[in-house]
């Protein structure tokens, strides 16, 4: 244990921070265990979010990719309202668009 400032810090050896894959700088996180406490380098909340963010993700998989599809330009012309859509007119006889303004 060691002073930092007005609090205390804890002095990892190499070995354990390269187990951690951490460095000098990077957050740990202290959680309760059965038998203690844990160290890690996850953050515990974030991965409950990720969590749910993940069964959203699935549970909303169709409106996901009519997102997606929308946001990628693969989505009807009729889905997107006209303001949105680009405007293009032909540029040559190998189908290439150009776009106008």
């Amino acid at each position: 244990m060691t002073t930092v400032g007005n609090s205390t810090g804890v002095v990892l050896p190499k070995e354990v921070l390269v187990r951690l894959n951490v460095e000098k700088g990077d957050n740990l996180f202290l959680t309760d265990a059965p038998d203690g406490y844990r160290i890690t380098a996850y953050d515990p909340d974030f991965e409950r979010q990720m969590t749910l963010v993940r069964r959203v993700m699935n549970e909303r998989r169709n409106v996901l990719k009519k997102l997606d599809s929308a946001a990628l330009g693969k989505a009807s012309a009729s889905a997107i309202p006209r303001r949105y859509r680009p405007h293009f007119r032909a540029a040559s006889i190998r189908g290439r668009a150009s776009r106008t303004t």
